[in-house]
């Protein structure tokens, strides 16, 4: 199981809709993240640091319970979701005006 694959399937499912007919390297980006979050913990030495955050960090904080992560979480889902609709309006040559 990908764990990185399945928490965007859960919490991002149009990100995954939007790569899963891709030949996507899951196994790859889980494997650098989580060289990425034990450079951190490394880095942090029991001491807090300061990262910049990426789209996983937002999802394991809402997860943590910080519930005021929930709208970017939505509007990142709604974001790809869009992007999946016009990418497929392209490919297929439709524009608005087809309908």
């Amino acid at each position: 199981m990908n764990l990185v694959k399945e928490n965007l399937r859960l919490f991002i499912p149009s990100i995954v809709e939007f790569l899963d007919d891709q030949d996507f390297p899951w196994g790859k980006i889980e494997r650098n993240f989580n060289k990425h979050i034990e450079k951190r913990f490394v880095q942090a030495k029991n001491k807090p640091i300061t990262v910049e955050a990426n789209i996983y960090d937002i999802i394991i904080a809402f997860k943590q319970g910080r519930k005021e992560f929930i709208a970017l979480l939505i509007y990142f889902n709604r974001l790809f979701d869009e992007l999946n609709k016009n990418l497929h309006f392209n490919i297929l040559g439709w524009t608005e005006n087809t309908f």
